[in-house]
């Protein structure tokens, strides 16, 4: 709101130059803002409470959600759904139209609709490791 008044404050004592120079920053802004948040990518997490492998790997998968909360770079190029697959019943489109061989089981979706199933190693980095390069 401040930035638009400020517009019509340069524009009402005549300096169109600057105006139009101030409009296309913003319009660049806001092109990059677009651009970076609809090229995100979103990892799923399939995951049993009971599961003892859920239940050891959520401790490093917590920590995985903290750095991507904390990295803006990160979090603008991932989103992370969890679901619990003992309380999924609102679920079933997505469950059903992922392939799930045991859990817990993480996947990603790129942009474009590619599935990369993950199975490195269940730790933070290595979550990191799989949304920057996997």
């Amino acid at each position: 709101m401040f930035i638009i008044f400020n517009i019509i404050y340069l524009m009402s004592w005549g300096n169109i130059f600057l105006t139009i120079v101030i409009i296309y920053i913003l319009y660049i802004i806001y092109k990059q803002w677009f651009t970076m948040v609809s090229a995100r990518s979103t990892i799923y997490r399939f995951y049993r409470p009971g599961c003892k492998y859920c239940v050891e790997s959520q401790p490093e998968w917590d920590r995985f959600r903290q750095i991507v909360r904390n990295d803006f770079n990160l979090y603008m190029r991932v989103g992370i759904v969890e679901i619990n697959l003992d309380d999924a019943k609102n679920d079933q489109g997505i469950i059903s139209s992922f392939n799930i061989p045991g859990v817990p089981y993480v996947v990603k979706v790129t942009e474009s609709g590619k599935r990369v199933n993950y199975d490195g190693e269940r730790t933070a980095e290595g979550y990191v490791r799989f949304v920057k390069y996997g």
